[in-house]
């Protein structure tokens, strides 16, 4: 697949043709056009970061291609695990620019699609920060903790962040109502 910045990058010869297929249509229509097929979304491979031949479920590419199932109202296929967890979706980093115009693309077909949810709106919040910290130049969790402290996310045990997640760590009250010292 061919990305629209190297289009005009590659030209035709007589001994080399370019083809072009698919340039006109963003991911979430193409995720849209994959979902019909069956055999498609059961060997669907998107991750570069799992060493094993299935997806890993948690980088930031598997979890932006579910995130285009989802703004393309389909079904997250089975090789796709994990579901999008609110915690894991507000930890995304995408500091890169195209990474980032990725993700606003999702959340531009989400609501050209109607799809409302809580992953739309954190999903907003997630390119606002990452935009943040890409002008500053910052690491991407300070500005993650200070919007946790601002919108904490409840998770099933009642605490405000993952408590696998020692990046917020710092944010987890101790017994005298300081923040708790550094894992």
């Amino acid at each position: 697949d061919l990305h629209r910045v190297e289009i005009p990058l590659m030209t035709s010869t007589d001994s080399f043709r370019v083809m072009y297929d698919g340039a006109g249509t963003n991911r979430t229509q193409k995720v849209g056009v994959i979902a019909a097929w069956e055999t498609g979304t059961e060997t669907l491979r998107v991750c570069w970061q799992s060493a094993s031949p299935r997806n890993c479920g948690r980088c930031e590419k598997c979890m932006r291609t579910k995130l285009n199932y989802l703004a393309s109202r389909k079904p997250i296929p089975p090789s796709l695990p994990g579901g999008v967890p609110l915690p894991a979706l507000l930890r995304m980093k995408a500091l890169a620019p195209a990474n980032l115009a990725l993700l606003r693309e999702v959340h531009q077909e989400a609501k050209a699609n109607g799809v409302e949810g809580a992953w739309v709106r954190a999903l907003q919040l997630v390119i606002a920060w990452n935009r943040v910290g890409a002008r500053l130049v910052r690491p991407y969790w300070i500005g993650r903790k200070l919007v946790a402290r601002l919108l904490p996310v409840p998770t099933p045990t009642g605490k405000h962040m993952p408590a696998a997640d020692k990046s917020f760590a710092s944010l987890e009250p101790g017994a005298s109502g300081q923040a708790a010292p550094q894992r």
